[in-house]
């Protein structure tokens, strides 16, 4: 369900009315649907829902999802107390150093009303996320962006560069959000409080390994029995009876069902399905089910389900989200709670954490050209290529295309032929706002993460980008999120502490054994999971949407009214939105083809969350 958590640590005049501002800041939460436990000591304030919070004198702590204690007394005293009066006891022993000592996939808040002193951090894998301002009154923190609307001098402007950032990644990456005053923790963040200010800390590095002693054979039972042990700790205290499991046919959600089989009697699992050449996968998921004897549920989404779900997303997101895939995730989850399911289990983590995107095998392929020697490449090849008419004659426009990606430092290169790298953002955004947008700036959010890392090679550090952004900030706001809206829980087995530590032992090359996308995965798995499954290509819970808002007259209706709307709040040229426009009614495919959805989304986001603004005429 949709946990949350909401609460300050103010500044020494405190904050006015604080039963009232905490009243705001829980309200404003998307679906707010559980009743919320509430608490006020001096110069802190934490909401929660019942059960997850806690109050010792002038302490407050709160949590969401499952933290797990390293330390066998205070995992003792939460099993006693409740977590949350464990985090207090936790605070007192490791003070700002708390979120170290814990694992799972949790939010933590822990505040001292009397000093304004605290931590409030989120996972490892970034699951459970939390947003924070600091302004005059102190520092506002919570599960949900629109909460800290609330909170007294808060900068909740929208800016041309946030707007600019959603549209380069269709989602809002953090630390920014949609708001110029509002952040987000980026995973295992914590922010460490003094005196109501905060200060953000990383509390867990990745270790990643360039290089093993050991075989392929020994890693991969290893990686069977961590696999194994993952999906254990992610269904305890579950009923197995009314557990189910997203079923996609791909080699993690086959894999999180081929392990719960070995403990339920009965594995359900779900799968959607298009009635679309080329984005049915369904036969696949059939396949699991059958090698596992799962009871199978199948459920086609239709043009008409799209329509009927899209008035619903923008308030589930607390901010402008554009990936389509929510759509299927949200039929799959309903299908479950139409079953009887109360928790899914979800594969969602293994690409980030095995080697599961096309680019990363990309990335080894076009390796060879900078180990060519430098005077090959920059007084033969590069030369030629610069020739004026290259690009007319198709051998050399390719060959200059090649050198350079090749030449593009890394994460730049998987960039350079996207939109806005071809099209100069002064193809989008009025004079007016071209003073205020930096690109630069938009990149140094995937080169940050890209960085982070202390060792590990290229595709290691892809993975670990795609943890931060591909997964955190987008996958699992998705599955969570649609989840939430269905009435069913979620767990990840993929995202076990213990399987991403071993994960980041394997180095580049074990993990595309042979070259190949997954090929240490495949090679592991490949007397657990069925031979169509391990030779598949990868695909997923793709939707058609591209092909359906072009063909379908109420979709196509939607997306025409939504831009028409969106012209009128003066955010974009007008040119771009009219050529959006265009090539939604273009039945061929065109390079502006994705931001039809993606202006559709930010339009009824806005309408929810931003009423008090209504369009300029």
């Amino acid at each position: 369900m949709a946990e949350f958590i909401a609460g300050w640590a103010a500044a020494q005049d405190g904050v006015r009315d604080p039963g009232h501002l905490l009243d705001r800041l829980v309200a404003a939460r998307p679906l707010p649907q559980e009743k919320a436990a509430t608490a006020i000591a001096g110069r802190a304030a934490l909401a929660a829902p019942e059960g997850h919070l806690a109050q010792d004198g002038m302490l407050l702590a709160a949590f969401t999802g499952r933290p797990r204690w390293q330390d066998e007394k205070l995992a003792a005293m939460a099993q006693e107390r409740g977590m949350a009066a464990a985090l207090i006891e936790g605070w007192r022993r490791f003070g700002r150093d708390l979120a170290a000592r814990l694992s799972g996939l949790y939010s933590i808040a822990v505040v001292d009303g009397e000093s304004g002193d605290g931590v409030f951090a989120t996972d490892r894998a970034g699951c459970h996320p939390l947003a924070w301002t600091t302004t005059a009154q102190g520092t506002g923190f919570a599960t949900s962006v629109q909460s800290l609307r609330a909170f007294p001098g808060v900068d909740d402007r929208i800016l041309p560069q946030t707007l600019l950032t959603y549209l380069f990644f269709y989602v809002m990456p953090s630390p920014v959000t949609i708001h110029a005053g509002i952040a987000k923790l980026r995973p295992a963040e914590a922010a460490v409080l003094k005196g109501g200010k905060a200060e953000i800390v990383t509390y867990h590095a990745i270790r990643y390994a360039t290089e093993t002693t050991r075989s392929v054979d020994d890693l991969a039972g290893e990686l069977r029995e961590t696999l194994r042990a993952a999906t254990g700790r992610a269904v305890e205290g579950l009923d197995l009876a009314t557990t189910g499991a997203f079923l996609s046919g791909g080699l993690d959600s086959s894999t999180v069902t081929a392990f719960l089989a070995e403990r339920a009697e009965k594995v359900r699992s779900f799968t959607i399905g298009f009635h679309e050449p080329g984005y049915d996968e369904s036969g696949y998921a059939r396949i699991v089910s059958d090698a596992f004897h799962t009871d199978h549920t199948e459920y086609f989404v239709t043009p008409q389900d799209v329509a009927a779900l899209i008035p619903q997303i923008p308030g589930m997101y607390d901010e402008p989200y554009g990936n389509h895939s929510a759509v299927p995730a949200y039929y799959c989850a309903r299908a479950a709670r139409e079953a009887g399911v109360d928790v899914m289990l979800a594969g969602d983590g293994g690409d980030e954490l095995f080697a599961g995107n096309e680019r990363y095998v990309t990335i080894l392929k076009y390796g060879w050209y900078r180990k060519l020697p430098k005077l090959v490449r920059n007084a033969l090849i590069e030369p030629v290529c610069r020739i004026p008419g290259c690009r007319n004659i198709p051998p050399l426009r390719q060959a200059a295309g090649l050198v350079r990606f090749a030449n593009t430092p890394l994460p730049d290169r998987l960039h350079i032929f996207d939109f806005f790298m071809k099209e100069a953002v002064s193809e989008v955004f009025s004079r007016e706002t071209l003073a205020d947008l930096d690109l630069d700036a938009v990149l140094d959010l995937t080169r940050a993460t890209y960085r982070a890392p202390a060792g590990g090679g290229p595709v290691q550090r892809l993975m670990h980008m795609d943890m931060a952004i591909t997964l955190a900030d987008n996958d699992l706001r998705k599955v969570n999120r649609m989840t939430a809206l269905a009435g069913v829980g979620v767990r990840f087995p993929m995202l076990d502490d213990a399987l991403i530590d071993f994960a980041a032992t394997i180095p580049d090359k074990t993990l595309l054994l042979n070259g190949a996308l997954r090929g240490f995965y495949k090679y592991a798995l490949r007397e657990t999971l069925p031979a169509a499954v391990i030779e598949k290509t990868k695909h997923g819970f793709g939707l058609p949407f591209r092909r359906w808002v072009k063909t379908d007259p109420v979709l196509k209706e939607m997306v025409d009214q939504a831009l028409t709307d969106f012209e009128k709040r003066h955010l974009l040229k007008p040119e771009f939105t009219a050529r959006v426009r265009e090539s939604h009614h273009n039945p061929n495919e065109t390079l502006v083809d994705g931001f039809a959805w993606d202006i559709m989304m930010l339009e009824l986001w806005m309408r929810h969350w931003r009423r008090d603004e209504e369009p300029r005429q």
